[in-house]
């Protein structure tokens, strides 16, 4: 219950994504042609969403090289701040996911 609550909370207060045009468009970051790591992010009026998805079994770094990612984005279910530059690497577990949010 506490996982849904925060991504229902979440998605009521962050019009990056919010639904049809009053949100932002999810946007797929490209990362390494063999990574089993799904990148996406959405924005919408300076509000920034950024979900890392591990989709295999197998732990995966995968390396942010999008200059227009970089900022300091709050981690929702660690409650930590995480600080994305060009070239960080993030480190996934098995089926690991991260939502950053700007």
């Amino acid at each position: 219950e506490p996982f849904y609550r925060t991504l229902l909370d979440l998605k009521r207060k962050n019009n990056a994504l919010w639904n049809g045009a009053a949100g932002g468009a999810p946007v797929i970051v490209p990362v390494e042609d063999d990574s089993k790591v799904l990148v996406y992010v959405r924005e919408k009026e300076g509000n920034k969403v950024l979900v890392l998805l591990n989709l295999s079994p197998e732990s995966e770094d995968v390396v942010l090289n999008a200059k227009d990612l970089e900022g300091s984005y709050s981690n929702i279910f660690a409650n930590s701040t995480t600080a994305i530059a060009a070239g960080t690497s993030i480190k996934l577990n098995a089926w690991d996911y991260v939502v950053l949010v700007l």
